[in-house]
């Protein structure tokens, strides 16, 4: 063979191999753009979903906290002090509730806009303190209550009074 034809073969396979290296670079290169893309549509997403978030928690607070600041003032500090008494075993006297009447409206409304928050301890937290009401409600003598409820219903109440700053409750 003609020096000529071994050129012509080796300028080949030279062609053929550089598009085949070009074509896995551009390939590769195809696909790492598209994990970027795709990578900053996900952060995109996640900060929309993290600001609207923030927007739900703090128009859950405004009204939420409103009502539950309202039921927490229909408790006068005598309960307070009889639930904390009962918990720990001390209470001396009986003592009788004459019933509350708590609003749950809000907490009504709003409970499905809860559930979407991802923020698991806050919706806990808030449905606690409605479970609490709803449980004093039903409660008519705290002397004959468990310790433990009794202590259990006191934390839950106070932690509540503390957050919400609620000073003639202290």
């Amino acid at each position: 063979m003609s020096s000529d034809i071994w050129v012509a073969i080796i300028g080949g396979i030279v062609t053929i191999l550089v598009g085949i290296i070009t074509g896995i670079a551009g390939y590769k290169g195809a696909i790492i753009g598209a994990k970027l893309q795709i990578e900053k549509q996900n952060n995109d997403a996640l900060s929309a979903k993290k600001e609207e978030e923030q927007i739900s928690k703090r128009f859950i607070e405004s009204f939420l906290y409103d009502e539950i600041k309202r039921n927490l003032n229909l408790i006068n500090p005598g309960v307070l002090e009889a639930l904390k008494h009962q918990g720990e075993g001390e209470l001396k006297t009986g003592y009788i509730l004459g019933g509350f009447i708590f609003s749950f409206e809000t907490y009504e409304e709003i409970k499905f806009q809860l559930i979407k928050l991802s923020e698991l301890i806050y919706i806990a937290d808030i449905m606690t303190v409605y479970k609490s009401f709803r449980k004093l409600n039903l409660i008519r003598e705290i002397h004959k209550m468990e310790p433990a409820e009794a202590l259990e219903l006191y934390n839950n109440l106070k932690k509540w009074i503390d957050k919400l700053d609620l000073e003639h409750l202290k």
